[in-house]
């Protein structure tokens, strides 16, 4: 007699749909839905507090419902799940899921301690953190090589797993290695984070590089389709990355991976990635550094274009799906024989 084995069912929660967590959602949908169930909810359905008027009311049994769609509930009944993975160490903190399952993982996705996500009250150390926050997960996830190293000697069961990029939708603009008169500087994300540094410091670094050479631009996107942000970068020369805590950020990894360079602070992906000189440049949390770092790439074409050949080929080889999915495939496989 012939049985059909059971697939897992795990149920991936991002913040909200289309922003980086989502994508890293459906980056291992993509590639590990023959070996498990997936479903997916959203912290944006599930804050926690009252409504405060029909409006607000109204809002959240909207979302509810947003919510059951895209965990399939309404299709399938209250499903029990075999793991849930909270890709934000801090959701289970700020949102009421009422979701059952056998297990949990969380992730941590920012670099620094303590890191972002949720305001913690007072002074704490990171031993007393994990045993607050952390205890109850079977295992945690650190989205970076530099979280992995923070947390190590304080968790028994810490996976370094990532975020990846779709090579095929966001493919190679190939520039003109002639001498173009402006050079166009991109930033793509959420502006309001202060750790982004946009304002303090993206910004300033590139009005002080445009004093020196007034044919640099900056160029921004703060939100959108996601589908559509490949066209965002096909007019960018130069990304500029300013962050102090992040993982990634995801769009040094869109932009790699069309073939767009970084100058970026020593965080997270570009950390792991770039070889100063030869795919990018690494540069202190500076203004004037930055606005340094862009007029040099402004006066040296020939040296952005290398970096942009460059930087394609090591996005493709490091940071593509199939390079990027056996760490999450181990990170499943390792939790769910706890269960």
């Amino acid at each position: 007699m012939n049985y059909i084995r059971k697939r897992p069912k795990i149920l991936l929660i991002a913040d909200r749909p289309d922003w980086a967590y989502d994508h890293i959602c459906h980056f291992i949908i993509d590639e590990l839905s023959k070996d498990y169930d997936f479903y997916i909810d959203y912290l944006a359905y599930h804050y926690k507090g009252k409504a405060i008027n029909i409006r607000q009311w109204l809002g959240n049994k909207r979302n509810y419902f947003k919510s059951c769609l895209k965990r399939k509930i309404l299709k399938e009944g209250n499903i029990s799940y075999d793991l849930i993975c909270f890709l934000g160490w801090y959701f289970p903190f700020t949102a009421d899921f009422n979701i059952k399952a056998k297990g949990s993982i969380q992730g941590i996705f920012t670099e620094g301690f303590p890191p972002k996500g949720y305001t913690i009250s007072g002074d704490i150390d990171i031993e007393t953190f994990v045993k607050k926050y952390l205890n109850k997960s079977l295992a945690i996830i650190a989205g970076s090589k530099g979280i992995y190293d923070t947390y190590s000697p304080h968790i028994k069961n810490l996976y370094y797993a990532t975020g990846a990029i779709d090579t095929n939708l966001f493919q190679f603009y190939k520039k003109n290695k002639t001498i173009k008169k402006s050079l166009v500087v991109g930033w793509t994300g959420d502006p309001n984070r202060s750790f982004k540094g946009f304002y303090d410091y993206v910004i300033p670094a590139v009005k002080k590089a445009s004093l020196l050479r007034p044919e640099i631009y900056l160029k921004t996107r703060f939100r959108g389709s996601f589908k559509t942000l490949p066209m965002f970068y096909k007019d960018i020369d130069i990304m500029l990355i300013a962050s102090s805590a992040d993982a990634g950020p995801s769009s040094f990894i869109e932009a790699g991976s069309c073939g767009i360079p970084s100058i970026s602070t020593k965080i997270g992906i570009p950390s792991e990635t770039i070889e100063h000189g030869r795919n990018g440049l690494i540069v202190e949390r500076s203004i004037e550094v930055m606005s340094q770092a862009l007029v040099y790439l402004y006066d040296n074409r020939d040296i952005l274009y290398n970096m942009s050949i460059q930087i394609r080929n090591d996005i493709v080889n490091r940071w593509g799906y199939k390079s990027r999915i056996y760490l999450w495939r181990n990170l499943f496989h390792d939790v769910l024989k706890k269960i």
